[in-house]
């Protein structure tokens, strides 16, 4: 006795099934069925595409549908036809789109057909999901995160640590052990008002010039500097650029594309009108870009007072600003009070165009102001404030807190390089520097005495 295979098991059990559903079958698909379902099998041209259909007949059609066998042997486009004709007959819960296997078992069941062949629509079915793996939210947070540019990464991440950075350096930073920056202490029974700015005030509209001698709410007071600490020195140390090089600097920059958002066009229209020492060359930077007497004449009161009658406001605070913290550092005869009230103009100016802790930060322009120019202006009014609380008696020489002193020995030792190759030998150089020392000794020998024919 032969051992059947489990095909023809399958096989033999389908055609039982059948016989016994044919009656059915017959009354679903009959010959005028066939025949149009054939027309549509031979006109589809993704069905007869190598012309598979056009040597059949209707009772062979009729058999196709009659077998589940024949029916699952059939391709996905020929199924098609079949459902697309079904749904004209009024049977609508099949549909084209839907998978080989979907569609085998609506035919099925559209035709009358035995489920006694849902063996053979095994392999036609897909597999199911496997159950889903749930995720760490390590993984969850990192496949999110991984959205973002870098530079927004940058951002998130800068602002996160900003507080913990702000508390630490301002832990570790110098405390100020003096009220100058106090707006309380600055202003409290004290409202004197310098000379030079009562004078100044005198053409202007109240309206139109902010007043500066209110008080200092708005005043930002923590320091912007810290200066630094040598432990090998036990003692801190404070550093600026001089005041007369960020002076030619900020000069330089309002001549060249403007400062603090503001063009040079009030200045060289005073220039043109030639009632002040200003003139077009200086203007435009064509001459000495780095001379101090310029600078001082470009911020001066009287260029101020003609920038005014031009109309440009905005223009001739700047200039006060500029010239008020200049005269803080160089004119004598001034208190420290007032000496630190002078600089809070332009300090405020500049505070006002950052903020500290949003992100990103400026780059190469900060407000209009050079980054380099305006980090050197803010720590030279700190460092000056500053000082008052490090030195003996919280007093010292505005002047003397300069690095002029260190420029003038470097070019007195210049004058000496002969052949202004800018390299000098061993020798050379010991004879250089002990000229230089002695005569820097005898110009700031506090007893030297003066001759005058």
């Amino acid at each position: 006795m032969n051992i059947e295979t489990n095909a023809e098991i399958i096989e033999s059990i389908q055609r039982e099934s059948e016989l016994n559903c044919e009656e059915n079958t017959k009354n679903v698909i009959d010959s005028q069925d066939a025949s149009v379902i054939l027309n549509m099998l031979k006109t589809d041209k993704n069905s007869n595409n190598k012309s598979k259909w056009t040597n059949s007949t209707e009772e062979h059609v009729q058999n196709i549908c009659k077998s589940t066998i024949e029916l699952s042997r059939l391709r996905d486009v020929d199924l098609k036809v079949i459902v697309r004709y079904l749904k004209k007959k009024g049977i609508p819960e099949m549909k084209e789109s839907e998978s080989k296997y979907l569609k085998l078992k609506k035919l099925y069941r559209a035709l009358k057909l035995s489920d006694a062949s849902s063996d053979t629509l095994k392999i036609y079915e897909r597999k199911s999901k496997s159950n889903a793996i749930v995720q760490s939210l390590q993984t969850l947070a990192f496949s999110t995160v991984a959205k973002y540019r870098k530079s927004d990464l940058n951002i998130i991440y800068a602002e996160y640590v900003w507080p913990s950075r702000l508390s630490e350096w301002q832990a570790q930073a110098y405390k100020v052990k003096t009220s100058l920056y106090d707006e309380t202490g600055l202003l409290e029974n004290d409202s004197r008002v310098s000379s030079e700015r009562n004078q100044s005030t005198e053409h202007t509209d109240t309206d139109q010039i902010e007043d500066r001698n209110n008080d200092l709410n708005d005043m930002d007071t923590s320091f912007f500097y810290v200066p630094a600490f040598s432990s090998k020195r036990k003692q801190y140390e404070v550093s600026c650029i001089d005041s007369s090089h960020l002076l030619t600097r900020t000069r330089r920059k309002c001549c060249k594309g403007g400062l603090d958002g503001l063009l040079n066009d009030a200045w060289n229209k005073v220039a043109k009108r030639g009632k002040t020492n200003l003139s077009i060359a200086m203007t435009e930077c064509v001459i000495d870009p780095m001379s101090v007497p310029f600078a001082v004449t470009h911020f001066s009161e009287d260029v101020e007072k003609a920038i005014i009658e031009e109309g440009y406001i905005d223009e001739a605070n700047l200039c006060r600003d500029v010239r008020q913290w200049l005269k803080a550092d160089d004119d004598p005869g001034i208190t420290a009070r007032d000496r630190i009230r002078m600089r809070l103009g332009l300090r405020r100016r500049l505070l006002r165009h950052v903020t500290f802790g949003y992100f990103p930060p400026p780059g190469m322009f900060i407000g209009g102001w050079p980054s380099q120019l305006w980090e050197g202006l803010i720590s030279n009014i700190d460092a000056k404030t500053l000082l008052y609380s490090l030195a003996n008696g919280n007093t010292y020489n505005t002047r003397a807190f300069s690095s002029l002193c260190g420029e003038t020995f470097f070019s007195e030792l210049t004058l000496y390089d002969r052949r202004r190759q800018g390299t000098v030998t061993a020798s050379e150089f010991q004879s250089f520097i002990g000229t230089t020392v002695e005569k820097m000794y005898m110009k700031m020998d506090p007893k030297r005495l003066y001759f005058q024919n």
